[in-house]
């Protein structure tokens, strides 16, 4: 059974651009899944749908979802010097990298720089004024590169001061090391509630996996777990999770309030540290989707605090990501324990 560490590591580091999931990031999750899990398949999105238990008859079917889609770029255009125009796939934050090098996803993987043709320096670029610089001729990169191809931004996972760790694409793989993890602490659980655990494709473009995943899953309930906002000093508290802190349990009016209660019940019983995210319309989660999916799904979300959200340098702690999970299993214990009158 492999540490949370382990298991981010590995799961940040696994190229997955919305769209293109099923690069690396499907097949790396489907590893780690494999052993806890009676069923694992892949859908036509390249969603991964994995049964770990079966219900009892009459029982819930608890859905544990996490969404696979990185944030990253793709190919528009190639000049005829060999630099690439791009496109954002979720929300880049251009400023945080333009300078760094990137690789390019193409037959064969290249190396490039993101450079910008911007004049103004007080203005944000936004992607009509950035380059990749590939350092080929446009000749020979149009033989190599084609226009969809997918780019990240080469940011290693780095270990940090207070069990703090940075890399790409935490968001959402810290999700999605929760739900692994809190699959690990399930195994060795005797429920009669049905677990299945979904980590779901395009998030960053509309949510589309998840509500597709729902429908072939059909749960009674979904523990959805996502990123949040971590607190920076230039951002208000108020509005903002604390690192180290624990979990942050959803409140919205599209979030299932009993699930919600539930959750900060069993966080206090299990001496697991939490706070609240209090939110008055939609999540901007998966969660949006997933509760009103077939006959309605009662929902729940529990978000990690990140800082530098859509950066290559977003940061968490491992104490909230272990925290995640051991409130996402403890949950699910809790469900199963109401039985079919659960909630």
């Amino acid at each position: 059974m492999s540490n949370i560490s382990d298991i981010l590591k590995e799961l940040s580091q696994a190229v997955g651009v919305c769209g293109e999931e099923d690069f690396q990031a499907a097949k790396t999750v489907k590893k780690l899944m494999e052993s806890y899990c009676k069923n694992i398949e892949i859908d036509a999105m390249n969603s991964v749908l994995c049964t770990v238990k079966e219900p009892k008859d009459g029982q819930p079917l608890v859905m544990l979802d996490a969404h696979l889609d990185e944030i990253g770029l793709m190919v528009t255009h190639i000049d005829d010097n060999g630099f690439l125009k791009v496109a954002s796939c979720g929300g880049v934050d251009y400023r945080m990298i333009l300078g760094r090098s990137v690789t390019v996803h193409a037959k064969e993987p290249v190396k490039g720089i993101v450079v910008c043709v911007e004049q103004d320096s007080k203005k944000i670029p936004d992607a009509d004024k950035v380059r990749i610089d590939t350092g080929m001729s446009g000749e020979y990169a149009r033989e190599i590169i084609l226009p969809g191809d997918k780019i990240t931004i080469d940011a290693p996972y780095t270990e940090l001061l207070s069990s703090n760790v940075t890399s790409r694409a935490f968001d959402d793989r810290a999700g999605c090391a929760v739900v692994v993890r809190a699959v690990q602490l399930l195994s060795e659980m005797n429920l009669d509630c049905g677990v299945a655990a979904v980590f779901s494709v395009q998030e960053e473009n509309g949510c589309r996996g998840a509500m597709t995943a729902t429908f072939k899953t059909e749960p009674t309930h979904a523990i959805v777990t996502d990123v949040s906002f971590g607190h920076t000093p230039d951002a208000p508290k108020d509005k903002c999770g604390v690192m180290g802190k624990g979990p942050m349990i959803g409140i919205s009016p599209v979030l299932d309030i009993k699930l919600s209660r539930l959750m900060e019940k069993t966080a206090k019983e299990n001496d697991i540290p939490y706070q609240l995210e209090v939110m008055g319309g939609s999540t901007g989660t998966n969660s949006d989707n997933i509760s009103v999916s077939r006959y309605g799904v009662k929902t729940g979300l529990i978000s990690i605090p990140l800082r530098y959200m859509h950066s290559p340098v977003e940061v968490v702690s491992l104490n909230d990501v272990e925290n995640c999970a051991k409130l996402m299993a403890e949950t699910v214990c809790s469900i199963a324990k109401g039985g079919k009158e659960a909630l």
